[in-house]
């Protein structure tokens, strides 16, 4: 939990492998206590309010402080990256958008990078090497392919100006298969 909680605050797109979390959880629900649940889940708060508490306080000072997150609204913004649009910097239509529009041209962002850090002519071992892995162990797979797809889905549903960079969870798992 601690840990997790430490990587939030390193970057908030380490949320997109909550799912992946919670399927290993499910895998072992047998060995999960209540009581060990809790308790993970306390250390978890703790450590997160703890460092997003820092926020504030560097805000309080003038030598680092980007996007002046002194009040708790400020806080949320600077946590769901409110207005970090690299292609348009004083843009604030970052984040959820619900447009049809949005979604579909981030997916086909989405894809054509892909495509592009693997090339065509690699893109066929990531699909065999997915196969491989799927025949040989389909909790893995899973375990594997959650991030993936939770990524693809991120990077469409949330709108960004630095969607290229959360599209790294994604290159590394396709790296691996």
């Amino acid at each position: 939990g601690a840990v997790y909680a430490l990587a939030l605050g390193a970057n908030p797109t380490i949320s997109q492998f909550v799912p992946a979390v919670l399927f290993v959880m499910f895998l072992n629900r047998r060995q999960l206590t209540l009581k060990n649940s809790l308790i993970q889940f306390v250390i978890f708060l703790m450590v997160f309010v703890l460092v997003y508490t820092y926020l504030p306080l560097r805000a309080g000072q003038s030598f680092v402080n980007w996007g002046n997150p002194a009040t708790f609204s400020e806080i949320i913004r600077q946590m769901v990256g409110s207005g970090l649009n690299i292609y348009a910097p004083g843009s604030v239509v970052n984040g959820f958008t619900g447009s049809p529009t949005v979604f579909f041209q981030s997916l086909t962002h989405y894809t054509w990078n892909s495509v592009v850090q693997f090339t065509l002519f690699l893109l066929p071992f990531i699909f065999l090497g997915m196969r491989f892995v799927f025949k040989q162990d389909k909790k893995i797979f899973t375990l594997f392919l959650i991030p993936i797809v939770v990524n693809m889905l991120y990077g469409a549903l949330y709108f960004s100006g630095n969607q290229e960079s959360w599209f790294i969870a994604s290159y590394i798992f396709f790296a691996i298969f």
